[in-house]
């Protein structure tokens, strides 16, 4: 499996697939992803996030960061 995928403009965009978790499981690959911010992916990026299947962007980023660099609108689904 391929933990970074190649984004041009997503920080540090990784599959949290293969890692193990506190209970001695593992992450199943393709489910859960994190990147430091999502403001500059290109449309080429944009293609590639919904060819993943994600379907929930949680943003843990402060109000001014948000404000600052919104996301891009991944739209109702």
């Amino acid at each position: 499996m391929i933990r970074i995928p190649a984004l041009a403009g997503a920080c540090n965009f990784r599959d949290f697939g293969g890692y193990t978790t506190a209970d001695g499981r593992r992450v199943r690959w393709g489910r859960l992803f994190r990147s430091g911010a999502m403001h500059r992916l290109t449309a080429q990026d944009r293609e590639r996030v919904d060819a993943l299947g994600v379907r929930i962007v949680c943003d843990l980023r402060r109000p001014d960061e948000r404000r600052n660099q919104p996301n891009p609108d991944f739209g109702p689904g």
